[in-house]
């Protein structure tokens, strides 16, 4: 949860009877107030201020800009510091308590009859949320029972405030100094703490005063404005990223299908040229062998019609005769066998050449229904970039 500049400083007037002549760490509110939470615990009588934080380039900016005797920006809360080096410890953010330096690191650079402050979110609304601040939603922070038992181990005092946001109007007297102030809410409703402040250390503070921290309203409001503007903006850059992740994919997509379409037409075209060249050269084969078989047959098969005995050699038997009849005939089967089978084949390359036929146009519908995918894409783009544009 980003943390606001003005929760932290309003804690600062919560813990002013602490501050003059105090030797104060504050723990993670460099790059939550640009390090102003360090100079504002100066301006109220810190003698001197440590201020650590885990961001090494808001502790750069800080440093560039300087911060006077007594302020330091740092990394590392113990670095170069002794046992009991600080009258108060300001922590910001609870996981520094269970990461380095971790509470004991911490009680242990406390000085006897210091204390620790630390801020705990509560589960309820803060300033920044009561003003649509989409940033200032909050995280899971550590429970309440698991941090309150780690500092009642710890500390032999721990007292407990709260601080709530609330948003509503000062109606003030003039010219009465001694006028006193009274706060009335509205809600009549119980109201869960945004932050729970304990306080730390050998024994009670003394801290018993209610304050009222009013902050100017159309900054906030302003800087609420803003970080909605720039949730928008972050909203509609993460939108036009996937739209373009998308779009490339379909792009991807549509070249993969032209692809596989252009290679599937070039296939079907290998296939029938195949299938046309296997057909031809089946019937030439066919039909060769046929006429020559029939060219032999023929004349020995009209020579028996006719009642004439086939050609035959001076020195051929009548058996041999009657066999070169019988092979004629079996050879005129065996033709008329081989026409049939080259006609099967035939047949089957159409058959082939009809489902190349088919497959070809599922891939042309398939093609179109890209192109078709393709074109709404282009539209919606067209109309989602009119959309941004009006906005800005």
């Amino acid at each position: 949860m980003r943390t606001r500049a003005d929760e932290i400083l309003a804690r600062h007037r919560f813990l002013d009877p602490l501050l003059p002549g105090a030797r104060v760490l504050e723990l993670g509110a460099v790059l939550a107030t640009g390090a102003e939470s360090a100079r504002a615990l100066q301006d109220r009588g810190a003698a001197s201020v440590v201020s650590v934080d885990r961001d090494p380039e808001a502790l750069r900016r800080a440093a560039q800009e300087g911060g006077g005797p007594g302020l330091h920006f740092r990394e590392a809360a113990g670095e170069g510091q002794a046992d009991a080096a600080f009258d108060l410890v300001l922590v910001h953010d609870p996981s520094w308590l269970f990461d380095e330096p971790g509470l004991f690191a911490l009680q242990r650079l406390l000085a006897p009859g210091g204390h620790l402050f630390l801020a705990l979110a509560g589960g309820g609304p803060e300033l920044g949320q009561l003003l649509g601040d989409e940033e200032a939603l909050p995280e899971d922070p550590p429970s309440y029972e698991r941090v309150s038992g780690l500092l009642a181990a710890a500390f032999a005092s721990v007292e407990v405030a709260v601080q709530r946001a609330i948003v509503g109007y000062a109606l003030s007297p003039v010219d009465q100094a001694a006028a006193t102030l009274s706060v009335e809410e509205l809600s009549t409703e119980s109201e869960t703490p945004g932050q729970i402040l304990f306080l730390c250390g050998a024994s009670a503070s003394g801290l018993l005063q209610q304050k009222l921290v009013l902050s100017r309203l159309p900054p906030l409001i302003a800087a609420a404005r803003d970080a909605r503007f720039r949730a928008v903006e972050r909203a509609e850059a993460a939108a036009e990223d996937e739209f373009a992740a998308k779009q490339a994919a379909w792009e991807q997509e549509r070249a993969a299908a032209a692809k596989a379409e252009a290679a599937a037409k070039d296939e079907l075209a290998a296939k029938e040229a195949a299938w046309e060249q296997e057909r031809a050269a089946a019937v030439e084969r066919a039909v060769a062998e046929a006429e020559a078989r029939w060219d032999v047959e023929r004349s020995a098969l009209r020579a028996l019609a006719a009642g004439q005995a086939p050609p035959r050699d001076e020195s051929e038997s009548d058996e041999a005769l009657m066999r070169r009849v019988r092979e004629a005939e079996e050879r005129a089967e065996a033709a008329r066998l081989h026409a049939k089978e080259a006609e099967a084949r035939m047949r089957a390359a159409e058959r082939r050449a009809d489902a190349a036929e088919a497959e070809r146009a599922r891939s042309a519908l398939a093609a179109r229904r890209y192109r078709g995918e393709l074109e709404a894409l282009q539209r919606s783009t067209e109309g989602i970039a009119a959309s941004i544009a009006g906005r800005r």
